[in-house]
């Protein structure tokens, strides 16, 4: 969250007339709006604080975005910060349960691109003729694979060896089983390092997996993203 205080506080400056709508799904709203005080630019700025639970994540979100349209509408410019997309993913895993208890159907993981799409489609430009307002959004994801990487690392388990049937899923097709069924064949331990030079995915827990669905439809629907590697980091 420290870029995304950078991110406002160098809109402020560059632009002072912008409004920043401010969806605060896992920051306590009087602490994002201090923040955004601190930042000089508390009064062009909106937090909208959902309350507690999981269809309200997705209803703080929508809120934020229709706020930022009305000021662009009028010909003015608005950037939408949400500061946390995982609210979103457990409420998009939590219809998904819905939809197999009483229909006994699951949403589609295709789905899930339509279901940030009809969020980030509202950031734009308008026309000349309709304003020239302008909205731009921000998103905060935490990576996934970055994190169980990083857990991997700590607890010593880079050096563990996969078994073939852990790599399923549509991310690992025929071609991509035949080739570890030959390094298995060779007895070339199948271990991350192994599956990394192949650029293979390494074989993800569900719920580790779901996220990374989610984090890949969102950065693809993007103009941009910015990732931030703890690893690289580390490097220099």
């Amino acid at each position: 969250r420290l870029l995304v205080r950078d991110a406002v506080r160098t809109q402020g400056r560059l632009q002072p007339d912008v409004a920043l709508i401010y969806a605060a799904l896992s920051t306590d709203a009087a602490a994002a709006q201090r923040s955004l005080q601190d930042c000089g630019v508390g009064d062009c700025s909106v937090v909208i604080s959902p309350a507690d639970g999981r269809e309200d994540a997705l209803l703080g979100t929508a809120t934020a975005f229709a706020v930022a349209e009305s000021h662009t509408a009028s010909g003015g410019h608005s950037v939408v910060i949400i500061d946390d997309v995982a609210p979103l993913q457990a409420f998009w895993e939590s219809a998904s349960t819905l939809l197999q208890a009483h229909l006994g159907t699951t949403g589609d993981p295709s789905e899930v691109r339509g279901y940030y799409g009809v969020l980030t489609e509202r950031a734009g430009c308008l026309t000349p003729a309709l304003g020239s307002g302008t909205l731009s959004a921000l998103f905060l994801a935490a990576n996934p694979s970055e994190r169980r990487r990083a857990g991997a690392a700590s607890t010593g388990a880079t050096d563990r060896v996969y078994d073939l049937a852990e790599f399923t899923g549509d991310k690992y097709g025929p071609k991509v089983r035949a080739r570890l069924q030959l390094l298995a064949n060779k007895g070339v331990p199948i271990t991350a390092a192994t599956v990394k030079k192949l650029s293979i995915p390494v074989p993800e827990a569900p719920a580790s997996g779901a996220a990374l669905v989610h984090v890949d439809h969102l950065m693809s629907l993007s103009d941009g993203h910015i990732s931030l590697d703890p690893g690289l980091a580390r490097e220099g």
